[in-house]
């Protein structure tokens, strides 16, 4: 903390913390802190929620993105109109979304998991998966299992938009260990991407289950010589066939799809194929190519919009129309328990 900045400000490369409490107007005009990495902060069109504030919670944290900017000179002046409620510790100014969520800090104890954490703070274990990290991102599985006694996470104050129990109720017996693990994920990836459109979400399900039932088949059951030669896929070199066969939520396939999401994610798949199985890459590769249109140039907006409800053609998303009526069966399911 600086003790020449009146609002305890401390300033790291990503973000702001605000230890006490603060009105906005004061916030923005605040002196630089120290060595100057900090001025006014300028905001363009930006618009935000402050519905149920003050918020009972502990910290701000302002992240710079694309949106908002930090400038060095201390000379800049912002304008933020119609907005004069107080800040308190412990909301989350979010400039991706546009709202004001609340948070609340967690200390990692001795023998803690996310999933005991969750299933303590948050009533459902499987609700792991909305605790943030201090930059505001969720954990994967690979950070989840190595935190550190006395480190902070945040726990999310709000209720998800989705009933989780109510979902996994639905899901076939068969299915269901898979699907308790693989579901949330999805659904964490779904807010993160912001979709909001309940058709759509019910169809990335429908996707997922009937392509690898909700992760029971991660990766494809056959060998992939199968797809060997192929030069449609990027097949170019002996034993590509069987080395980039189907894996993830929806069954990538061929080396150019490796290399395509290997790009996309900055994770490289052609070298380590394997990893497109991995939980939290397959959820981000499901929710991802579905929005783009990456798997085969048309997107859920395409299909399922605010003029059309299209759970048929939809299928043209990843494989032509093939089991489409059973799929789009499997949605309609799923759109009646998320509505």
């Amino acid at each position: 903390m600086n003790a020449n900045s009146p609002l305890g400000l401390s300033v790291n490369p990503n973000f702001t913390h605000l230890t006490g409490s603060v009105d906005l107007s004061d916030l923005l005009s605040s002196t630089p802190a120290p060595n100057s990495q900090l001025g006014a902060i300028e905001i363009e069109d930006l618009q935000l929620s402050l519905e149920n504030s003050p918020l009972p919670v502990e910290m701000l944290v302002i992240p710079q993105s694309s949106e908002t900017w930090i400038s060095n000179t201390g000379n800049s002046t912002t304008e933020f109109d119609s907005i004069s409620k107080d800040l308190l510790t412990g909301q989350l100014l979010n400039f991706g979304t546009g709202t004001l969520n609340s948070v609340r800090p967690y200390t990692i104890q001795p023998g803690d998991t996310l999933w005991d954490i969750a299933q303590q703070e948050l009533g459902n274990p499987y609700h792991w998966v909305n605790i943030q990290k201090e930059d505001g991102t969720t954990f994967t599985e690979t950070e989840a299992r190595s935190l550190q006694i006395g480190q902070l996470v945040y726990l999310p104050t709000s209720n998800s938009p989705f009933d989780l129990d109510q979902i996994l109720d639905s899901v076939d017996p068969s299915i269901l260990p898979y699907a308790q693990d693989s579901i949330p994920l999805i659904l964490a990836q779904i807010e993160q991407s912001g979709i909001t459109d309940q058709a759509q979400i019910a169809y990335i399900l429908a996707t997922a289950e009937h392509e690898s039932h909700l992760g029971r088949w991660r990766e494809e059951l056959s060998d992939g010589w199968q797809y060997e030669g192929r030069q449609d896929l990027g097949n170019i070199h002996p034993g590509d066939g069987p080395r980039f066969k189907g894996r993830g939520y929806v069954q990538i396939t061929g080396r150019s799809n490796y290399q395509y999401w290997s790009n996309i994610l900055g994770i490289d798949l052609v070298n380590h194929p394997e990893r497109a199985s991995e939980p939290e890459i397959a959820a981000k590769i499901l929710v991802q190519g579905m929005s783009d249109g990456a798997f085969t140039g048309v997107s859920l907006d395409d299909y399922i919009n605010n003029s059309q409800l299209d759970f048929y053609n939809a299928r043209r998303i990843v494989n032509s129309l093939d089991r489409a009526s059973e799929i789009a069966a499997i949605a309609e399911d799923y759109l009646r328990i998320l509505t």
